[in-house]
């Protein structure tokens, strides 16, 4: 039933909020150096518009699959593809073109290559975002938390 369609995405927003910021950029590396504090204020932003761009694409995914009753592992897939993997992915782009903060560049990359790994988790196991969300962007979100990224890691 639509229900449980309903509660897939609501799911998947709640990771997608924990994983914002995930993306996955080619191994890019980024060199600019900014401030911490400067760092953390922008980063936050991105974050904040991703969780609502997810959101809203959660929300008109739903609106245009109602006739789902029980949704398959194709259903998650599709889903995962078409809305969370592409906003997560240039969400790390637009975090990385940020720079990274001084001092701080080992434990940056370290977050970003948390976030590639969730993306790669959710794409090779989409089941996996509605039955194990903290397996998928858990590690990347729990990272973000320390370093003062509290939009990118609710």
């Amino acid at each position: 039933m639509r229900k449980r369609l309903i509660v897939l995405a609501a799911g998947l927003l709640a990771i997608a909020m924990v994983a914002a910021g995930c993306g996955g950029g080619d191994d890019e590396t980024t060199t600019a150096s900014i401030s911490k504090a400067a760092f953390i204020k922008r980063t936050n932003a991105i974050c904040q518009k991703f969780d609502e761009r997810i959101a809203n694409g959660l929300a008109a995914y739903i609106a245009e699959h109602k006739d789902i009753e029980e949704p398959t592992e194709a259903d998650y897939a599709r889903l995962t593809s078409t809305v969370l993997v592409p906003n997560v992915e240039e969400e790390l782009d637009e975090m990385r073109a940020v720079g990274l903060p001084s001092g701080d560049e080992d434990e940056v990359e370290e977050y970003f290559e948390l976030i590639e790994q969730g993306i790669e988790t959710a794409e090779s196991e989409p089941i996996a975002l509605a039955a194990e969300e903290e397996k998928v962007f858990g590690p990347a979100a729990e990272l973000a938390r320390s370093y003062g990224l509290a939009n990118c890691g609710e």
